[in-house]
Order: structure tokens, then C-alpha cells, then sequence
């Protein structure tokens, strides 16, 4: 990999360096920010109608679902991961690899032979951000058509990745695996990859993510509650580990609310892409986001991974949390007494 460059590391011995770096995060730009565009064309979630998966064309659905059954056909889940970055490199201790390391060379050094070279070309795309070559993602995906549908859906782009002007595919967004802990197995989602960019991202998969997650999986056995709510949903991680994990016992209804369109976006395709179709989607602000009658109450559990850092109106949604860092927080807990049914849990 000596003529080879990651995300902030550059070998190609040329002269006009800086051009071609230029050049290329132009490019780069351009394709994460059009990560799964496609999805803002299949209906706009409005205050008395929400998104649901029933607007989506079922080519788009099939699209995201082979996926998905590709993925964990082939092993890509977090024990997978962990066999590769070992258990303190995992979301859920508190790190997803950062991009500010040079990953395109020290993936050569990643004991991948311990889960075989399809799961490998998966997780360097999807989940680690390396470029893989164009016949290594067509054989790990089944063939070139899987890999077009997802290229269309603005999810893989290439860049020329050496000297030779050589074209690897890369993936706009990470696939992050989530453990449900039940039948359904592991939900996959689509977030942002971690790195600062100027528009507003869709967070990634954290160590809080992840311990809410268990804290959701350890509510009292055999509870289930009929109405979730997910304020502040980012990519759906909380309501959709929700959906997943209470649908087990009963039929769970789940609402996602978030502020930014792209986090909606994002949203769109995890739904899809894990077939969870008792899930509506409203773009806005908390409690006001919901139609009337949904404001009005009824909820059995809410869910929330507020932002919490002060902030003074700049800077990413989901960790502005305003002046002090509480001002989120602190009106979704003035809602509560009129939202929650009599029992209900706030998590």
C-alpha cells in the first residue's frame, strides 16, 4: 500500500499533491453527502402524515433487504468485528475506528483470516471505510448487480486510489451491526461515518447507543409496551431495536422523531433494510412534530439520546443541546406527564 492514500494520509509522490487531494475531498463530498439521496424522493414525512414503509417502491426495499441478507450471510455482525479489532475497538466500549487513522494501510495488518475473505472485503467496505477493488465487492455481494443497485442508491462510490489511477469502491455511509439479543438477531443501520463534515451528520453508533440498547433489552421480563415513541431518533437505533426486540410479544407500534432531514433519510433505509413495518417516521421538533392526537398522549414508552453539549445554535443537531447542554432534555421531560400513559417508562 506505499502508493496507496487513506482518509488523511497521502503516498503517491507527485507533485501536484495538493491539487489532486483537493480534487478528490471534492469528489469525496460529493458522494457522502448524497448517501442513500434516493430515499428523500419516496415521500416527506409532514405533521399529519407520517413516513411509512409503505411509500417506499419495493425495488428499493428488495435492494436494501438482499443486502442485509448478504451481510449476515456472511458473518458481518459485531462478533465478527471483534475477531478482527478485538472487543475494545467496538462501538459498544466506546469506539468505532476513527477515520483520522490512515485504515487503507493498516487494514494489511488485521488478523482477517480469522473470518475468512468474503466477511473481510464486507467489513473494510462497509464498516472500517477501506476501499476494496471492484471484483472483490461483486463476488462478496453475489454479482455486479447488487453492487449497480447500491451504487444508484448513492450508498458506493469509487475513487482512483493510486498512481495507476486504479478504481476501488467505497461505501458513503457505515453499516453499523446492533445486537438485538432476541429472534430477530442483529439489526444493521446505516449512519454517518465518523467524521466531521459541514452539514449536519447522522451520529454514529456510540458507547451510550449501545448501553441504552441494553437497558431497553432489560425492562422488566415479559413487558411489552404497545406505543414507543423515539425522540431525538438520529438513524432509528433505540425505536428500532424497540420495534425488534418488543414485537416478540406483542405487536409494538413505534414512532421516530428527529430534526434533520438526513437523520430521516437514514432512517428510511434502516426500516427498510430490516423489514420493520409498525414504524412511522415524523421530521420536527420533539412533541411538536406529532400530528394533534399524538400529542395528546398514550405512549407506553418513550425513548430519547438527547443532545447534551452547550451550544450556542452552531454546530452538529445531535450533540447541540443549547446554552447549558439541557434544553432538549429539559422539554422532553416537561412533556412527559401529558405523554406517557399511567405506568409509562421514560428511558
Amino acid at each position: 500500500h506505499g502508493s496507496r492514500w487513506g482518509r488523511g494520509e497521502m503516498n503517491v509522490g507527485n507533485r501536484n499533491l495538493d491539487g489532486l487531494a483537493a480534487q478528490i475531498a471534492t469528489k469525496e463530498d460529493a458522494a457522502l453527502l448524497g448517501a442513500l439521496a434516493p430515499l428523500d424522493e419516496i415521500g416527506s414525512p409532514a405533521q399529519d402524515r407520517p413516513w411509512r414503509a409503505a411509500l417506499a417502491p419495493s425495488g428499493i426495499r428488495t435492494t436494501l433487504q438482499a443486502l442485509k441478507r448478504v451481510l449476515l450471510q456472511q458473518n458481518y455482525t459485531l462478533a465478527a468485528a471483534a475477531e478482527v479489532l478485538g472487543e475494545g475497538r467496538l462501538a459498544g466500549q466506546g469506539s468505532w475506528p476513527r477515520l483520522s487513522q490512515p485504515w487503507e494501510r493498516a487494514a494489511t495488518q488485521l488478523p482477517f483470516g480469522r473470518i475468512g475473505q468474503t466477511t473481510s472485503v464486507l467489513l473494510c467496505t462497509f464498516l472500517l471505510n477501506v476501499s476494496v477493488p471492484s471484483d472483490a465487492l461483486e463476488a462478496a455481494l453475489g454479482g455486479d448487480r447488487l453492487v449497480q443497485e447500491l451504487a444508484a442508491l448513492g450508498l458506493l462510490w469509487k475513487r482512483a486510489v493510486s498512481s495507476s489511477g486504479e478504481r476501488r469502491w467505497l461505501s458513503a455511509a457505515q453499516i453499523s451491526p446492533v445486537s438485538t439479543g432476541g429472534r430477530r438477531g442483529d439489526l444493521l443501520l446505516f449512519v454517518d461515518w465518523d467524521q466531521i463534515r459541514p452539514w449536519q451528520q447522522v451520529m454514529t453508533t456510540t458507547i451510550d447507543t449501545h448501553a441504552l440498547l441494553r437497558a431497553q433489552r432489560l425492562t422488566r421480563p415479559g413487558w411489552a409496551p404497545r406505543r414507543v415513541l423515539d425522540l431525538c431518533a438520529g438513524s432509528g437505533a433505540q425505536g428500532l431495536h424497540a420495534a425488534a426486540l418488543f414485537s416478540q410479544f406483542r405487536r409494538t407500534s413505534v414512532s421516530l422523531v428527529d430534526l434533520n432531514p438526513r437523520a430521516v433519510r437514514f432512517a428510511k433505509a434502516n426500516v427498510l433494510m430490516n423489514g420493520l413495518l409498525r414504524v412511522a417516521l415524523h421530521l420536527g421538533n420533539l412533541y411538536d412534530a406529532l400530528p394533534p392526537r399524538l400529542q395528546l398522549g398514550g405512549w407506553d414508552l418513550i425513548l430519547a439520546n438527547p443532545p447534551y453539549v452547550p451550544s450556542m445554535g452552531s454546530g452538529q443537531l445531535f450533540v447541540a443541546g443549547g446554552p447549558t447542554g439541557e434544553a432538549v432534555t429539559e422539554t422532553i421531560i416537561r412533556g412527559l406527564s401529558r405523554s406517557l400513559v399511567p405506568g409509562g417508562q421514560l428511558l
